[in-house]
């Protein structure tokens, strides 16, 4: 019983840490889960990341895991949305929570038209480690 209720206390004090919020250029709202310890990517790396993205109503677009991950070339200056933005300011190992529109999404990350019967304002759910 003594052990369960410190357990307890432990999970407590352990949800009640801040968690680091930061917000892009364009006016995303990034909250910061985790942080790494690694460091910020360079120019024609190759960055791993692994991400879920979704919408409001539950539906996943892009869900990715730890065995098959999303592998990119980065590059810095490549244009692509708000999901650029948010990974220009992260360093290996953050782990982070936003949203975006779906028109941006699929407008600006994927430049490809929305799907049909999907509103451009529809908000998607991002949670992303790099």
């Amino acid at each position: 019983m003594r052990n369960l209720l410190i357990f307890g206390l432990f999970l407590t004090v352990l949800s009640c840490q801040p968690q680091e919020t930061f917000t892009t250029e364009s006016g995303v709202e990034v909250t910061k889960i985790e942080k790494g310890n690694g460091t910020a990517p360079i120019k024609d790396s190759v960055i791993v990341i692994q991400m879920k993205l979704e919408t409001d109503s539950g539906q996943v677009i892009t869900e990715t895991t730890p065995l098959r991950p999303l592998a990119l070339k980065y590059d810095p200056a490549m244009e692509a949305g708000a999901l650029q933005e948010v990974v220009n300011m992260l360093t290996v190992g953050d782990s982070v929570s936003f949203q975006i529109s779906a028109k941006n999404l699929f407008e600006e990350t994927y430049k490809r038209p929305l799907p049909p019967g999907m509103d451009s304002t529809t908000m998607i759910s991002c949670n992303m480690l790099l």
